[in-house]
């Protein structure tokens, strides 16, 4: 054994390099995160921030003899909404329905759209056109329960 010999001893400068690449590796993380964060707000909303915006209200008017709903819609929220679709539920069945009855922003429209058959239940779902395409909000549908 040599008495003159000072030193690190291999295992523990193999844990310090070790513990200095993850340190480091966390550093760059964390910058590269807020980095892709800030560039990329660019002032566009996503489909989900945009669908929690939607606010209408549906009134069902009249139903004729051949099972068609007649509604008028007022659109209260800050968003277009391009189209209706409605999800109708009868005896623990659905389908959907489509309208193309579209409200602009603090608009109103009437419409109408054929439910036949039995009818339980009728969740009302804006369409939103986000960059040329349709994205349905599912999240925070109206209600139509018949009578």
């Amino acid at each position: 054994m040599r008495v003159g010999n000072r030193g690190v001893s291999p295992v523990v400068a193999s844990v310090l390099l070790i513990l200095l690449v993850f340190v480091l590796t966390a550093f760059v993380f964390s910058w590269a995160r807020t980095f892709i964060l800030n560039s990329s707000d660019n002032g566009e909303f996503s489909a989900s921030e945009l669908c929690s915006t939607v606010d209408f209200n549906i009134v069902f008017n009249g139903i004729s003899p051949s099972d068609v709903y007649n509604f008028d819609i007022v659109n209260r929220g800050n968003v277009n909404i391009s189209s209706l679709k409605f999800k109708v539920y009868s005896g623990g069945d659905s389908r959907l329905v489509n309208s193309g009855v579209g409200i602009l922003v603090d608009g109103a429209n009437s419409g109408s759209v054929e439910l036949s058959g039995t009818v339980d239940e009728v969740e009302v779902l804006p369409v939103l056109n986000i960059d040329s395409s349709d994205v349905v909000c599912i999240n925070d549908p109206v209600y139509f329960y018949s009578a």
